[in-house]
């Protein structure tokens, strides 16, 4: 496991931060009666296909990069192959998880929009 240091720390706060208005986003728009506009409407298709599009191309890197490090697996020496299968239980276990949040979005914008 990596060590947790201000680095780490500084690069996911950048990662998360610009998401924040995300979240106050459906209340604003639940204030201001804006729910049946074309423009929430919109909004609401493009966040469903965007997701469709961002699962399939997460998932194709996912089967990727388990394809390339199945290979060097493979290709690599007796002593590297624990190595290997950490790193392709690791892979997959994120990746999983990247995906399930990606799916999970337009569910948790539903009850909101």
């Amino acid at each position: 496991m990596k060590k947790i240091t201000k680095e780490r720390i500084k690069k996911m706060a950048i990662s998360v931060v610009p998401s924040i208005p995300l979240l106050f986003m459906p209340m604003i728009i639940n204030a201001g009666g804006l729910q049946d506009t074309k423009l929430v409407q919109g909004f609401n298709n493009l966040l469903k296909d965007g997701t469709t599009a961002m699962c399939f191309l997460e998932a194709a890197v996912l089967i990727l990069l388990e394809v390339v490090e199945g290979i060097a697996w493979q290709k690599g020496e007796h002593e590297e192959a624990p190595k290997h299968k950490k790193k392709m239980l690791s892979m997959l276990g994120l990746g999983a998880l990247i995906i399930s949040v990606t799916a999970l979005v337009p569910v948790f914008f539903s009850y909101f929009l």
